[in-house]
């Protein structure tokens, strides 16, 4: 832990949290095998929320929060990772860049310059609302694991998450990654077996995790404030002001004024269906160097 007033990690805890949600997965995962229809979607369902909370340990683990001890860190991030899945030091670089990034004109997907590709910003914009932003994950994960090379390449530049990687990403952290890999393979087989699943049943499982997942990463970002650190609803609001709610719907964040690039605060509502013009000229690399000495600054 860093400095002296920082709060101990529950570490007994984390690691009853961690292998609860493991237990209660591969037993809804059994109770699907073993029913039809309906059943599995409801069963499915719910399995997708007990992800989300699988979520939240894999990016406690990302932050290095998960356990004191780095080894259990790293074996308890790992196990999550695994019910994702993704590689959990894949996870750790990807999450570090979009905190250093987040809601710059590098990574919003809800507002658009007119310079901008409007057919790329309709993908960044329907991908997390369809669902199809978690795959991207897993994809991911493989592909930069398998394939390194992939890091240095035009493909990575599209995303501003793979385009900084490669400076993160030595061979000994490639290693982790494919030690990771072979791992959620030796996991997975074994459920596959013991569980005698079918690909149907993890198709309509895994579905709905992506469905849920991918919208939530929706709900907590867009028309945040462009602001590094609060541009995100974050339910507990460690150190930040919590979003106020009026009628359920999320509201801006009421904080100190925005670093957008663009120098326009974020929608108050979710009004539209498309991404909204951002108005205003912006010096991106400028932007980028005030939010990453921010980052640094505050650790």
């Amino acid at each position: 832990m860093e400095g002296t007033d920082a709060p101990r990690i529950p570490d007994r805890l984390n690691v009853a949290l961690v292998f609860g949600v493991q237990s209660a997965a591969i037993g809804l995962i059994w109770c699907a095998a073993r029913v039809e229809g309906v059943a599995v979607l409801a069963l499915g369902i719910a399995f997708s929320f007990l992800l989300l909370t699988n979520y939240a340990l894999l990016h406690e683990a990302a932050h290095d929060h998960l356990h004191s001890s780095r080894v259990g860190n790293a074996l308890l991030g790992a196990l999550a990772g695994s019910l994702f899945p993704a590689s959990m030091s894949m996870v750790r670089v990807t999450h570090a860049i979009h905190h250093c990034y987040n809601r710059t004109d590098e990574e919003i997907f809800d507002l658009y310059h007119p310079r901008d590709n409007m057919l790329r910003k309709y993908v960044q914009w329907y991908t997390p609302l369809l669902g199809f932003f978690w795959l991207l994950v897993p994809l991911g994960s493989v592909l930069f694991g398998v394939f390194p090379g992939l890091l240095r390449t035009r493909l990575a530049r599209i995303s501003t998450t793979t385009k900084f990687m490669h400076e993160y990403f030595d061979a000994l952290a490639v290693r982790r990654v494919r030690l990771e890999l072979v791992f959620i393979c030796v996991y997975w087989t074994a459920i596959w077996h013991l569980l005698a699943l079918d690909w149907g049943t993890l198709a309509v499982f895994y579905g709905c995790v992506a469905f849920n997942w991918s919208t939530r990463q929706y709900v907590s970002h867009a028309y945040t404030a462009r602001d590094v650190v609060n541009g995100a609803l974050n339910p507990g609001c460690r150190g930040l002001r919590c979003p106020q709610r009026v009628g359920g719907a999320p509201r801006r964040w009421t904080t100190r004024a925005s670093t957008s690039a663009c120098g326009e605060r974020a929608c108050s509502r979710f009004q539209s269906p498309r991404p909204r013009r951002c108005r205003g000229s912006s010096d991106r690399r400028a932007a980028l160097r005030q939010v990453c000495r921010r980052t640094d600054a505050g650790g």
